[in-house]
């Protein structure tokens, strides 16, 4: 059974579906961890953030280990994401993920701009109701025949 034959298993563009949004995941998430990463750089990062959290009683350090762990859940993330590995582990780490920076954003500033956020947030709930239907067009589907 070839990875085209599971198509007859999932209706219709449903497939496509996935793949796109799983791809479209994957870039705005490897984007956001590379730039905190390689490009602005975790301490930079944090220093920018603790004006905003130091206000509120966060310590420095705990902005910067906060800065670094969510840039390799998004990093990491991305690349599974972009394969389609471990989509059941996946989607509800990364959703957590979201979960926290929603807090994060709140406490930050309560009337926060979420047009970088809402995008992903819709991106993965899509991603886990088409979860019902078996993403064709992954390595989680060649590995488990």
């Amino acid at each position: 059974m070839s990875i085209f034959d599971e198509l007859n298993h999932t209706p219709g563009n449903i497939a496509f579906a996935q793949l796109f949004l799983r791809w479209v995941l994957a870039v705005l998430f490897f984007f956001q961890a590379y730039d905190k990463l390689f490009v602005l750089k975790p301490k930079q990062v944090a220093q920018t953030l603790s004006v905003h959290y130091t206000k509120k009683g966060i310590p420095l350090s705990f902005i910067y280990f906060s800065v670094i762990v969510s840039s390799i859940v998004e990093l990491s993330g991305s690349i599974l994401l972009a394969l389609g590995l471990f989509s059941c582990y996946l989607y509800p780490v990364l959703g957590l993920h979201l979960v926290l920076v929603a807090v994060a954003f709140g406490i930050a500033n309560p009337m926060w701009d979420n047009k970088y956020f809402t995008m992903r947030f819709l991106c993965l709930i899509a991603l886990m109701v088409l979860s019902v239907y078996p993403d064709a067009y992954s390595l989680d589907a060649l590995l488990t025949k």
